[in-house]
């Protein structure tokens, strides 16, 4: 680990090192689920992770990140909900169609609940 690393990152670093799918919230008090991808370099500054409903990686840089925890079960409603959010919020510029139609998933799967 970094010698000048604060317990509290050394606690993210081991949270993105084990965990598969995590919470991620960052001294702006964004927040993100996200999928680590492989395994994160402890002794680095950065990890990559893909956000939940995007298609493509992102890298963050540790000292952003305020903090994360494992994310175990979750109901599937919840996460078409988050996935679509996320989708919407993390695409670029041109969001594609597909965006939407998870969204009228997420729509449908809460009507056919409610029913």
């Amino acid at each position: 680990m970094l010698s000048n690393a604060s317990p509290r990152h050394d606690t993210i670093r081991n949270v993105i090192g084990f965990a598969r799918e995590v919470r991620i919230r960052f001294h702006d008090a964004h927040e993100i689920f996200a999928s680590v991808v492989g395994t994160a370099d402890k002794n680095g500054d950065s990890f990559v992770v893909r956000p939940w409903g995007i298609k493509s990686t992102r890298r963050f840089m540790y000292e952003d990140v305020a903090r994360a925890t494992p994310v175990r079960n979750m109901a599937w409603e919840k996460q078409q909900e988050i996935y679509a959010s996320q989708a919407i919020s993390l695409a670029p510029a041109a969001v594609p169609v597909v965006v939407a139609a998870v969204a009228a998933i997420a729509v449908v799967a809460a009507v056919v609940a409610d029913a």
